[in-house]
């Protein structure tokens, strides 16, 4: 989307919801907030676990279309821009949340989008994803760059994410250009990870005193609220970054993907699962051709075009 749509969808978004707790989250808040080099095709809202039927309830009333996790949101062009809901279970009314920049739409602020990403590059730390690591850390020292540039306070209630074991150990470890931007921010990176390493110095003697039976009192880290962000349908869901932003929707629901069937009529794609908001869903059906019966092997491979994140720090 150019600015223009975005700030369309924006608007359209904050009349429906604009009496409900909610948030743009994600790219969109990204870009909100300043961020080039990625356009957006769909954005996506975060509000409470209590008031997630209630948004996708007013977005219907607003004449969106409705599907399992996300909306469909009319634009002046004729396109169907997708907006998804998410939610968390716990502490939205503790998070950062701003007026937009340039519209009248709410939007997480810096520092609680920040402690969002964290919490994403966590999630594809864990599934390895490395290639969306190296995104979301893009995006996360765009977020300190942000901070820094407009000398923000660093209030540290909004980071449980970030500021945690978990993420800061891990991040200053990766990328070496991590502290100082981190210093520029206002972050006393030595203090957060003296407080660290003394954790895991009492968590060793804790399990030593377990050993012997003895009961230690070393109270477990508590997980920050993005962390358990869900969508609708009730999977986790993070911080979404897709191989390709291609989910603008060009009629009013999704063509259901085809099915391949045996000669006893059996489904043979029963066993498969598939989760239909990551498929583009105006993808054409490609038909085989002469040339898809097979590859000459003596032809070179012609190499596929790689998506690099764009950020100041690679």
């Amino acid at each position: 989307m150019d600015p223009e749509e975005l700030q369309e969808l924006f608007n359209l978004i904050h009349e429906a919801l604009s009496h409900v707790p909610y948030a743009i989250c994600g790219l969109g808040a990204l870009i909100d907030h300043g961020l080039t080099g990625r356009k957006a095709s769909r954005i996506s809202i975060l509000c409470p676990q209590e008031s997630k039927n209630n948004v996708k309830a007013w977005a219907a009333a607003s004449g969106y279309h409705v599907y399992a996790d996300s909306v469909g949101v009319s634009m002046r062009s004729g396109t169907i821009r997708r907006v998804r809901i998410k939610y968390i279970d716990f502490g939205f009314e503790s998070l950062q949340r701003t007026r937009s920049s340039f519209s009248g739409a709410t939007v997480l602020g810096i520092l609680s989008q920040l402690d969002n990403v964290a919490a994403g590059y966590l999630d594809n730390r864990k599934r390895g994803n490395e290639r969306a690591l190296q995104i979301v850390a893009g995006d996360v020292f765009f977020c300190l760059k942000t901070i820094a540039s407009q000398r923000l306070r660093v209030e540290p209630q909004f980071l449980p994410t970030f500021l945690g074991e978990d993420f800061f150990a891990d991040f200053t470890a990766r990328y070496p250009e991590a502290r100082p931007e981190m210093a520029k921010a206002g972050i006393d990176v030595s203090s957060v990870l003296v407080k660290h390493r003394t954790a895991s110095t009492l968590r060793d003697h804790n399990e030593m005193l377990n050993q012997y039976g003895m009961a230690g009192d070393v109270v477990p880290p508590t997980p920050g609220q993005f962390e358990h962000m869900r969508d609708l349908k009730d999977n986790k869901s993070v911080y979404t970054i897709k191989e390709q932003d291609s989910h603008d929707i060009a009629e009013p629901m999704p063509r259901p993907p085809e099915q391949t069937y045996r000669h006893d009529g059996k489904n043979l794609d029963s066993n498969i699962e598939s989760d239909q908001s990551t498929q583009d869903l105006r993808a054409p059906v490609r038909t085989p051709g002469r040339t898809d019966i097979g590859r000459s092997l003596t032809a070179p491979k012609t190499p596929k075009a790689v998506d690099r994140p764009v950020a100041d720090w690679i």
